[in-house]
C-alpha cells in the first residue's frame, strides 16, 4: 500500500492532508475489500485526526441492505470521528 512509506495511514493523512480531495472508506481482511467498517484489518482510529479535512468522505461499501447498510455504516464512521 503506498502509505506504508509514511509508516501507517495516521502518518500518511499527516503529512499530506493539503493534498487530499476525497477519502474512501471501506474495509479490508486481506483478500477482500470494500467490506463494511469494522469487517476487516483496517484501524479506523485515524479518522478521529481528520476533524479539519474540509473534502469529500465516500462511504465505498457493498451493500446488501442499502438503508441499513449505510445507516449502521454511517453511524460507526460518525462515531470513529469524534472519538
Amino acid at each position: 500500500m503506498p502509505y506504508e512509506a509514511y509508516g501507517s495511514i495516521e502518518n500518511f493523512v499527516k503529512s499530506e492532508l493539503d493534498l487530499i480531495a476525497v477519502i474512501h472508506i471501506h474495509d479490508y481482511n486481506g483478500r477482500r475489500d470494500h467490506l463494511s467498517i469494522g469487517k476487516g484489518k483496517i484501524d479506523f482510529s485515524f479518522l478521529s485526526k481528520l476533524k479539519e479535512f474540509r473534502g469529500l468522505f465516500i462511504l465505498e461499501i457493498e451493500f446488501k441492505n442499502h438503508y441499513e447498510d449505510f445507516k449502521e455504516n454511517y453511524l460507526i464512521f460518525r462515531r470513529l470521528m469524534r472519538t
